[in-house]
């Protein structure tokens, strides 16, 4: 019928990254060939073509296909997407609610901690949208949501980047009073700064698969968290904000 006829080599590509995105160990070119339906000649060309665009990934010993760069990459423009949608208008309920709050979400970005989305007390109906500043190591809830949640691979590079020795000791002292409060943030799914004002909390956000890909970072500066029953809602707030924002990255709806 006509409207409805497709390109058969398209179809066929994007079998192929759909088969490839479903196997956790890749495929080999003649499972590939058996999904199309086709000779493995033609499986061969289909994934090289995909190769070269960066869609697929091919290791060798034994040959395996697996998503390349620009397919990751395509899917995270979708997620960012939506996060930043989804953000903009959490951040105008929390200013609300905490008008002496600045609010920060924060994602990494080649080997740095960088501001998406930020609305501050000094003019709170203004959202900035990626002011490009990136985050202080060590020093932040949000920064340290990153090394307590990301991958030890990903924090271990953040940390070459920016030695514990030249960033870290002043506000720590030591590293292994770090790794406890980063231990006990981990425990407890959130991070929290009451040490000074302003008291500050963070959490994780994170994507369909599990993997953190954001932090929802909150820092009260007049009140300063003084008040205990203040703690315990804006701990609440920032946890449920990043499971909203989590739940915005999987597709689900925003629930009444």
């Amino acid at each position: 019928m006509a409207g409805r006829d497709t390109v058969q080599a398209l179809e066929r590509g994007l079998t192929i990254l759909e088969a490839v995105a479903e196997s956790e160990d890749g495929l080999a070119l003649a499972a590939l060939a058996e999904r199309l339906d086709v000779r493995p000649p033609t499986a061969f060309n289909l994934a090289r073509t995909l190769t070269l665009r960066g869609y697929l990934d091919k290791s060798d010993a034994p040959v395996r296909y697996r998503l390349g760069l620009a397919a990751l990459r395509l899917a995270r423009q979708g997620e960012r997407r939506r996060l930043v949608r989804e953000g903009a208008k959490l951040f105008v309920e929390l200013a609300q609610r905490w008008p002496d709050a600045t609010i920060i979400l924060a994602e990494p970005v080649g080997g740095e901690l960088v501001v998406m989305l930020r609305m501050d007390t000094t003019m709170p109906t203004l959202l900035e949208r990626a002011p490009h500043w990136t985050m202080p190591p060590y020093a932040t809830a949000v920064s340290l949501c990153y090394l307590a949640f990301w991958p030890l691979s990903e924090t271990s590079a953040y940390r070459r980047r920016h030695p514990f020795a030249e960033f870290g000791k002043a506000p720590w002292g030591s590293e292994r009073r770090l790794e406890a409060f980063l231990a006990e943030a981990r425990r407890q799914g959130f991070v929290r700064v009451a040490a000074d004002r302003p008291y500050r909390v963070a959490a994780p956000v994170r994507a369909a698969s599990g993997q953190c890909v954001a932090a929802l970072g909150v820092s009260l500066h007049e009140t300063g968290g003084a008040n205990a029953k203040d703690r315990k809602r804006i701990i609440e707030d920032v946890k449920a904000g990043a499971e909203r924002l989590s739940r915005a990255l999987a597709g689900e709806e925003k629930e009444a």
